[in-house]
């Protein structure tokens, strides 16, 4: 989650080296370093160096338990909690503070193109023209807000039950289980419900699930191409061609301007 934060700041925020950090082999070497970490974290208890693996039968799960009084879990949660919050929080006000600033901008430009058209055509048609201009970007931002708060949310709701379950509550006199087992089904649920909140708040994203569903052997008939909302029918044949707006995920970014970047968190 964390890796995909720093992918949207640095696409908004950064748009003019994303083409150079998102290439194919530095985003293999991006995930390689992810996976490596992760488990570089662990070796400690599963080695028995800091902590050990065990059962805990309070909750009847394989967990980091104590040994000679010492483990790493409240530094797990403070490096995989509390850093990744962190570093969610500091990239989406970013991401945030640049979007509010780039639509000034373009605001300002509007109002000004507007000023010197009303001046030549009259009035009432640019001032309907920028309301309707206001309105869709006013739009557009609460689409941004809302895609942005869900996804902290949903990681706060998610993890910081388990966090406060193994840090507050002792591993080898589990007091209350049952809260440890709604907190570890509760972050377990994290890996479901993300797919679904980028699906619904970013087109991108549904395409791309489009596309595999299209391509599973199960799935029965291969579907159509999902048309985009500009679209044109050919006379000659049935194959429906658009474009679609938003921003692949890890694609090269190289002419596009911000506000076009920007258009990726749209519904």
């Amino acid at each position: 989650m964390v890796g995909i934060t720093l992918n949207r700041y640095i696409l908004i925020a950064c748009h003019s080296r994303y083409s150079q950090i998102y290439k194919p082999k530095f985003i293999t070497l991006q995930l390689l370093f992810v996976w490596a970490v992760s488990f570089l974290l662990l070796l400690p208890p599963i080695l028995g160096i800091w902590g050990e693996m065990g059962l805990d039968e309070a909750t009847f799960s394989c967990t980091i338990l104590k040994k000679e009084g010492r483990s790493i879990k409240k530094t797990l949660f403070v490096i995989g909690f509390l850093l990744p919050c962190l570093v969610i929080i500091v990239s989406y006000t970013c991401i945030y503070i640049t979007v509010l600033h780039q639509k000034k901008k373009i605001r300002n430009h509007d109002n000004f193109q507007i000023g010197a058209s009303a001046a030549g055509k009259g009035s009432s048609a640019g001032g309907s023209y920028m309301t309707t201009t206001c309105t869709r970007k006013a739009r557009e931002d609460n689409r941004l807000t809302v895609m942005m708060v869900t996804i902290f949310l949903c990681f706060l709701v998610c993890f910081l039950p388990l966090m406060l379950a193994n840090v507050v509550d002792d591993e080898r006199n589990t007091r209350v289980p049952w809260l440890h087992i709604i907190a570890s089904v509760m972050a377990w649920a994290s890996s479901v419900i993300n797919p679904i909140i980028y699906a619904a708040s970013n087109r991108n994203y549904r395409v791309a699930y489009y596309k595999i569903f299209a391509l599973l052997k199960f799935w029965g008939e291969p579907l159509s191409p999902m048309p985009s909302r500009n679209y044109h029918q050919s006379k000659n044949s049935k194959e429906l061609s658009g474009v679609i707006r938003s921003t692949p995920l890890f694609h090269a970014v190289q002419k596009n301007s911000i506000n076009q970047m920007c258009q990726t968190y749209s519904v």
